[in-house]
């Protein structure tokens, strides 16, 4: 399977995910985590704060992979009234980091049920591209016009569910750690209607998470996922009951490897790097002086 193809579909029906679809280059490689972050308990990270998987992947077509990510809490800003986060991801592959990407996060996300499903719908902005003078480009994160005018031109369906394991001690490089135990089962489907013919398109993923209250950020220890991109197409005006025919099936596992705090970021204006308390207080000060001096 194509690693385009399964994001294109990932992104049109928000189907969070950590571990990847094995890539085939090095720039495939770079992706964003916003489905990481343990959206069921009230954050207690600060920025700085950091995490880094181990993440390798294959599939039935022969991609690989082998790499590493960092998760990191990049800063705060109140962006609109809201006050949100800056959730930065970045890849490594072969010891050379590859340009990292971020999204401006609203923390009313921590207050929806729904949060894993819905966490795209509280990002205000992001950051995935830089200029040729290496200034990096924000983009405010709007809900396509298309998507509100559309009608039958893109059917889309979306299931997910939840399921718990129970508790099991899982034991890797950096230590033991006694688990919760979650299986993820998503599946979204994309039907696109042609003049003459129709295809739809399917992706299914479960993911095994082990969860530790330990690991900043995220909450995972380790998450196995299996990834499965299945197509059928059909004739206009005959039966739809096509066979579905799987086109690659693929396997990844991630693994926390470390953790911390104190990191900087190359992408974020500095004066956000802080924390909303000492932000305001430097706002306070130069007030002050700026009326002292007045």
């Amino acid at each position: 399977m194509r690693r385009a193809t399964f994001l294109l579909l990932a992104v049109i029906l928000a189907l969070p995910m950590l571990t990847p679809v094995p890539a085939r280059t090095a720039s495939s490689a770079v992706i964003n985590a916003i489905g990481l972050v343990d959206y069921y308990s009230k954050p207690t990270f600060k920025p700085g704060d950091w995490v880094r998987y181990h993440m390798v992947g294959s599939s039935k077509l022969g991609a690989k992979d082998d790499y590493t990510i960092v998760v990191a809490i990049a800063g705060e800003e109140e962006f609109w009234g809201e006050k949100c986060f800056w959730l930065e991801t970045a890849s490594v592959v072969d010891s050379v980091e590859i340009q990292s990407v971020a999204s401006l996060v609203s923390y009313s996300v921590f207050d929806d049920p729904q949060a894993i499903t819905n966490v795209e719908n509280y990002v205000r902005k992001q950051i995935t591209s830089m200029t040729n003078q290496g200034v990096p480009v924000q983009d405010i994160v709007r809900r396509p016009v298309t998507s509100v005018r559309s009608r039958k031109t893109i059917q889309r369906k979306l299931d997910y569910y939840i399921d718990s394991l129970g508790t099991e001690q899982v034991e890797i490089p950096s230590g033991k750690y006694l688990c919760q135990k979650i299986l993820f089962k998503q599946a979204a489907g994309v039907t696109i209607d042609a003049a003459d013919s129709s295809r739809y398109d399917e992706v299914r993923e479960n993911r095994t998470i082990y969860r530790n209250k330990r690991i900043p950020i995220t909450s995972i220890v380790i998450e196995e996922v299996e990834n499965i991109v299945s197509r059928k197409t059909w004739v206009a005006g005959e039966s739809s009951d096509a066979p579905l025919n799987t086109r690659d099936r693929a396997f990844g596992r991630a693994v926390v490897e470390a953790w911390g705090t104190g990191r900087k970021s190359k992408i974020i204006d500095e004066r956000f790097q802080k924390p909303f308390a000492e932000q305001h207080a430097e706002e306070r000060g130069k007030a002050r002086q700026k009326a002292g001096s007045g």
